[in-house]
């Protein structure tokens, strides 16, 4: 983690969920047995079940008890991890296949569980929680095509402050996707600590995390060399065919291997081979049709190059131009592809 915020390594992460998926709606309630029956209730008559969280084992009985008094048809019973695993999987062979309504649990079922017919979860004394367990509890429903919903309880509002802020957040980051929004909440809330350095980690409790990662990437581009910006930049192209055709090699995964490689593919080389030749000069883009080939020149051209560019449109001026976008225009006509580029390739052997 250290290294993908340094900006030194890249990562990728999912937004996208899986098809027919849908964000699950989350509530931050104050703990009531009206509440409790309610949400219970709209579950069962939708044919659904639930899970009722309580990590506090020693009051599970209690709670089964006041789900009874509400609810006598309600069939719920208990797991957590003081019991046999005999006993575990009984319930839990039970429960996934809908013989109980809903599963009074600790956060044994925090990660993992995959029942797609739970799709309400009552989370008892939420505040209690950390906020990367709040969002993996809440992600063990709505596993299905439907409506999942997720009641955070607390038992009055007067609740600590770090508390209410990672229910905040865990409310906030509700749609499908947001994870990794929570993780970088979740280590602002709880601090950088040495992973980041302790000073690192006094400028991240000042301005908060998001700001300070955009610095840092800020501070990080402006000291990277000149020529690795220049090279993300190049752009070749010349409107032609540059790709392993799919009657040569038929297998995606294969073709990608070739890619790779670029031996045998004579365009893709040429490509490449004209990148190099302006790499770190001053051209962002090499882009070519049939009339024209466009070069667009940046700030950082060496002088040299440009006073080449410069003599030959004033020389040749039916052949070479300079617009007012910055661009050095090679005009020709109707030459085919092969032709068009030696005749590039022999203009950039001269101008650089």
């Amino acid at each position: 983690m250290n290294l993908v915020f340094s900006g030194l390594k890249d990562f990728s992460f999912l937004q996208t969920p899986p098809t027919n998926r849908i964000n699950i709606k989350s509530f931050l309630k104050i703990q009531t047995s009206q509440l409790l029956k309610e949400a219970l209730t709209r579950e069962k008559v939708r044919g659904g079940q639930c899970f009722i969280v309580q990590n506090d084992i020693d009051k599970m009985e209690s709670i089964k008890k006041e789900i009874n008094n509400l609810l006598p048809d309600f069939n719920v019973s208990i797991a957590h991890g003081r019991l046999s695993k005999k006993e575990i999987k009984k319930v839990m062979r039970e429960f996934k296949n809908g013989e109980i309504d809903g599963l009074i649990c600790t956060t044994i079922i925090e990660m993992g569980l995959d029942i797609p017919n739970a799709n309400t979860i009552v989370i008892i004394n939420s505040h209690n929680f950390g906020l990367s367990q709040l969002h993996q509890l809440r992600g063990r429903v709505g596993r299905s095509e439907k409506q999942g919903y997720c009641y955070f309880l607390i038992p009055t509002l007067e609740i600590p402050k770090l508390s209410r802020n990672r229910l905040d957040s865990i409310i906030r980051h509700s749609n499908l996707g947001e994870g990794f929004l929570i993780a970088e909440e979740d280590l602002e809330l709880r601090g950088g600590g040495e992973m980041l350095g302790d000073k690192q980690s006094g400028h991240i409790d000042n301005i908060g995390l998001s700001l300070y990662l955009s610095m840092l990437k800020d501070a990080i581009n402006s000291q990277k060399d000149t020529k690795e910006s220049i090279k993300k930049d190049i752009e070749i192209n010349f409107y032609d065919s540059a790709y392993i055709s799919e009657d040569y090699l038929p297998s995606p995964l294969e073709r990608l291997k070739i890619y790779k490689k670029l031996d045998e593919l004579l365009t893709l080389i040429d490509n490449k081979r004209f990148y190099l030749k302006v790499f770190n000069t001053g051209i962002k883009s090499i882009k070519s049709n049939e009339k024209n080939t466009n070069f667009e020149i940046t700030n950082d051209i060496k002088d040299e190059h440009l006073n080449k560019l410069v003599s030959l449109a004033q020389d040749e001026p039916q052949k070479y131009q300079i617009n007012s976008n910055n661009k050095f225009i090679y005009k020709y006509h109707e030459l085919n592809s092969e032709v068009r580029r030696q005749n590039i390739n022999e203009l950039l052997d001269e101008i650089f």
